[in-house]
């Protein structure tokens, strides 16, 4: 039996992270995770909340090999990192409100200027988009992010693209999301909202 693993992100004292760490589980690769609860997001001082499910699948931030010596796929912006998984698997929001929702996400979560800058670059770049587009066809293909409790041990077993695979097979399917959420209009600007 796998244990389950809860993802511990080192804060400062005088941090305030506005997203919860989450509780996670790994695949047997250790390069997917899958929420064991709701991770929910509170938008700067807003009431707007985006909720990830529990039993979506992330693999937190996609860092390039070049950059792996200073960054790894977990820190600071990891809980930022889930929340932006999220909406690129929906796309109820654009892609640049997606991006610039991560962008406040890190900000509330004390990420430093220069990383949160590099990591932001990062997502506005044409690879950044070639992983929407494969969300977009992965999601179109019926493929499910979303795995039931009854079904994680197996994800674990066998890694996420396998596990989307076979879960499909099983008739699993992602819940229905929101088509257009209120808190897309707060990735219209990078500036952490108040309201």
């Amino acid at each position: 039996m796998r244990a389950i693993v809860t993802l511990f992100v080192l804060v400062s004292f005088s941090a305030c992270q506005a997203i919860p760490t989450p509780t996670v589980r790994p695949d047997r690769f250790y390069q997917d995770w899958v929420l064991e609860q709701d991770l929910v997001y509170r938008i700067g001082t807003t009431s707007e909340e985006i909720v990830v499910p529990a039993g979506f699948v992330t693999d937190f931030a996609s860092i390039p090999a070049f950059a792996r010596p200073a960054l790894s796929s977990t820190d600071l912006y990891s809980s930022a990192a889930v929340v932006h998984d999220f909406l690129y698997w929906t796309q109820s929001c654009s892609k640049q409100q997606a991006d610039n929702i991560f962008l406040i996400a890190m900000q509330e979560s004390d990420v430093g200027f220069f990383w949160r800058n590099v990591i932001y670059g990062a997502v506005r770049t044409p690879p950044s988009q070639a992983a929407w587009d494969r969300n977009r066809a992965l999601r179109a293909q019926g493929l499910p992010k979303v795995f039931p409790s009854e079904f994680r041990e197996e994800f674990t077993q066998l890694g996420a693209e396998e596990a989307q695979r076979v879960a499909k097979t099983k008739g699993v399917e992602d819940p229905p999301f929101d088509n257009a959420p209120s808190y897309c209009a707060l990735g219209d600007t990078s500036d952490v909202p108040t309201g």
